[in-house]
């Protein structure tokens, strides 16, 4: 009746027989494998290397409780019914051998940054095999969770021997903004089964890792600007699942931020609005004509704030000229000589915010409907003004011409 049996992951093998009427005691023998020393409590007789008895070598009962083995190592142990003179008769054999378990475990998961929605995501984790024997084609999965449902996402089959580890990955694009949970599980197909019996079978997923999903970056942007340039408005598509939105504009050539702006505390470059959030799909703020702005808008979710990728664009509100004639004048006084060609003169001024070149100007006679052109001004800053004069001959009297 002698037998041995193995524990899980075949590191030892309680030993047990059948009692001996008579016997007041055993003493039990178990062959020692080359190389190795006797465990823990037993020790080699001094008659033979080759066993291991127990110390001391009486054993009262029937049993030996977690012999120490050597996983796929034959072992024989033996068994004499002893009476409590010391003497023992002849003795029972059985040979055994206990194979080990892999144990699979899976570690943290790790995604970089913050994924946005829609947009595939790597997922990577890691597993190793802490048994004592190779797992071979063991499936893998990454468990993730949105507080209401999990979905499996298939990574990498395994063949790991004993005390090996390997990443495992996954590409996953989470379908919308939030926070989620993600696990990875080793030994664990998309069907949630198992494939591999486990030396442990509560230890195959790692812990949860919570993952924060932004929106995607605004589409459509659009700058404008009011029509002497000193008010601009920036504008875009809502970007799904945007709570609000985080604005960015960067004044070029050394430009100041617009009033009701900050600088923003990470770049001396950037100004942001005070308050930093935005609540809907547009802003607009009071510029100086002819600066540039580049200009960027990224997504953000509550509560926490985080932001998804940014859309970026550039705008220029340039300043418009304002042009006014004054009165024309003759140089020559108020009177002209009918059939005399006399020559008048006047201002052009730009009362605008943009300088204005190229200009054209006309003299008008109202009385006889004659244009005559006075030469072009190459130039008239905003706030100042340029001279004109044309000369006309009147064929006959009437009202002085106006330009």
């Amino acid at each position: 009746g002698l037998s041995a049996t193995c524990n899980a992951n075949g590191t030892t093998a309680s030993l047990s027989w059948n009692a001996v009427s008579g016997a007041s005691f055993y003493y039990v023998r178990v062959t020692k494998p080359a190389g190795q020393s006797c465990p823990s409590g037993w020790q080699t007789p001094g008659w033979s290397s080759s066993y291991c008895v127990p110390n001391p070598d009486a054993i009262y009962g029937t049993s030996v409780v977690n012999y120490p083995i050597t996983p796929g190592t034959s072992y024989s142990f033996g068994v004499h019914g002893a009476r409590a003179t010391g003497s023992w008769g002849p003795s029972t054999w059985n040979t055994f051998s206990c194979n080990g378990q892999a144990d699979l475990t899976a570690f943290a998961t790790t995604v970089t940054g913050w994924p946005t929605a829609n947009v595939s995501t790597t997922l990577t984790s890691s597993v190793s095999n802490i048994g004592n024997a190779t797992a071979t084609n063991v499936p893998n999965t990454f468990q993730v969770n949105n507080g209401v449902t999990t979905v499996l996402v298939a990574a990498q089959t395994l063949t790991l021997s004993a005390g090996g580890s390997s990443a495992i990955t996954a590409n996953y694009s989470f379908p919308t903004v939030g926070t989620y949970s993600v696990r990875a599980c080793a030994d664990q197909n998309t069907s949630w089964g198992e494939v591999i019996t486990e030396s442990s079978e509560t230890n195959n997923c790692g812990a949860w890792a919570s993952v924060v999903v932004v929106p995607p970056a605004p589409t459509g942007l659009t700058g404008s600007c009011n029509v002497n340039g000193t008010l601009a408005t920036f504008s875009w598509t809502a970007s799904p699942g945007a709570s609000f939105y985080y604005i960015r504009v960067n004044p070029t050539n050394g430009g100041t931020c617009p009033s009701g702006w900050q600088v923003a505390g990470w770049d001396a470059t950037t100004c942001i609005p005070s308050p930093d959030s935005v609540i809907g799909t547009s802003i607009s703020f009071g510029t100086t004509p002819g600066q540039s702005y580049t200009w960027w808008v990224h997504g953000a979710i509550l509560p926490g704030g985080q932001w998804g990728n940014a859309g970026s664009s550039s705008l220029t509100c340039n300043g418009k000229p304002n042009l006014t004639a004054s009165n024309l004048i003759p140089t020559n006084g108020t009177s002209v000589t009918v059939g005399s060609a006399t020559t008048f003169q006047g201002r052009i001024n730009n009362l605008g915010n943009a300088t204005a070149s190229n200009v054209y100007n006309i003299l008008q006679v109202e009385s006889y409907g004659v244009i005559t052109a006075p030469p072009v001004l190459a130039s008239i800053p905003s706030g100042s003004n340029g001279t004109v004069s044309a000369s006309y001959t009147f064929p006959n009297s009437g009202t002085l011409p106006r330009s």
